[in-house]
């Protein structure tokens, strides 16, 4: 039977990939494995198993909300494969001192995890969410704007109808929410942060 020529062939999912993510969720796995779950520019959410991960020493790097440097391996392209990481940018720690930015990067990280489809890139999704991580150290409050604009773009992104357009009056008074508190124009959540850029001058 001949292939559909507008069909990606089977080799077209690459079986190995280094590249900027963010730490989505992590499981255990046996005594010292972790399964942990990744969003990419390229690869969107993506799973695979740290080896070690659970361990003192590479935990720290596996929680929710890092930025790290991934690199994944694989034997076929559709396996688990095995996942190491090195840390780029600690948000889960630097959230730590703030119950509101600690929440507010938990609702982000199982929100990316549970709606956004295995393996299929959503670079504003991920360009959106880094900026938040890049801002959460300034202050949780001042991002609720961010927050709540970035929840609508991946529900845009994942097929729930356009981005709402919000109203004058709604449209002011997060303006004004966002200046109160030091925060950038709340539209614009998908600008690449300086933390992304200097990840992705390591490889």
């Amino acid at each position: 039977m001949p292939l559909d020529p507008g069909a990606a062939p089977p080799y077209a999912q690459a079986m190995e990939w280094q590249a900027p993510a963010v730490v989505l969720g992590i499981r255990p796995y046996g005594e010292s494995g972790a399964l942990v779950s990744l969003l990419t520019e390229a690869h969107g959410r993506h799973a695979g198993l740290a080896k070690g991960g659970a361990s003192r020493a590479q935990a720290p790097v596996w929680q929710p909300g890092n930025l790290v440097e991934a690199r994944w391996v694989g034997r076929l392209a559709d396996q688990l494969g095995a996942v190491s990481a090195e840390m780029v940018h600690p948000a889960a720690a630097l959230a730590m001192a703030d119950p509101m930015a600690l929440a507010l990067l938990s609702a982000a990280c199982a929100l990316a995890e549970t709606a956004l489809p295995d393996r299929q890139p959503h670079p504003r999704c991920f360009h959106g969410l880094v900026a938040l991580l890049a801002r959460l150290p300034g202050g949780a409050l001042r991002l609720l704007p961010d927050y709540i604009r970035w929840e609508a773009l991946l529900l845009e992104e994942i097929g729930y109808g356009d981005q709402p357009e919000l109203g004058l009056d709604q449209a002011v008074g997060l303006r004004q929410t966002a200046q109160r508190h030091g925060a950038s124009d709340p539209r614009r959540v998908d600008d690449e942060p300086p933390i992304l850029r200097a990840s992705t001058r390591r490889f």
